[in-house]
């Protein structure tokens, strides 16, 4: 029960959150100026202090409550494993007749054979994740040493054509014209 009242007072605060920066004048003025005279605002002369503080508290029982209900949440939601089976629960035996036991122990049993196939399923996904992973790091690499190939080559071509003004050049000095 007061996990639901939690939920309703963190929508409340939300939504009291969301008005509140919506009324701040930010660059271009909030919501709070284009409903009033340009002069004289909702909240009085002390509308900034206000809001700011209506702001800070407001995000503060935002993410307060926000933490409280995902504590909540994932205490609730745990899983059988980790629980256990409820007290009240009865496994119903099979056709054959066979005992409550035996139809746990298959129960069991298939259920370990499909965790198997998942993780089966999830590390060859995993080799060709990996395997797509290594050939796109070649790759990059590849390019990067064709980069670096065509830096030195344009490197070259620029330290040979300074070479080749300086020896063309002709000094100016002392020359009329």
């Amino acid at each position: 029960m007061i996990y639901y009242i939690l939920v309703f007072v963190y929508i409340i605060a939300c939504l009291f959150l969301m008005a509140v920066i919506l009324l701040q004048a930010g660059r271009g003025a909030g919501l709070n100026e284009a409903f009033s005279d340009s002069t004289q605002s909702v909240l009085g002369n002390q509308a900034p202090n206000i809001l700011k503080k209506a702001t800070a508290i407001s995000a503060i029982v935002f993410i307060s409550l926000a933490l409280i209900l995902a504590i909540m949440t994932s205490v609730r939601s745990r899983s059988l494993f980790t629980r256990g089976l409820p007290a009240n629960m009865v496994i119903p035996p099979s056709a054959g007749g066979a005992s409550a036991t035996a139809n746990q122990e298959a129960t069991s049993a298939a259920i370990a054979e499909k965790i198997k196939e998942v993780a089966a399923k999830v590390n060859a996904s995993s080799n060709q994740a990996t395997a797509t992973a290594n050939k796109t790091v070649d790759a990059v690499q590849e390019k990067v040493v064709q980069v670096n190939n065509a830096i030195t080559t344009a490197s070259e071509n620029v330290e040979t054509a300074v070479k080749t003004v300086e020896e063309k050049a002709t000094p100016l000095t002392g020359t009329k014209q």
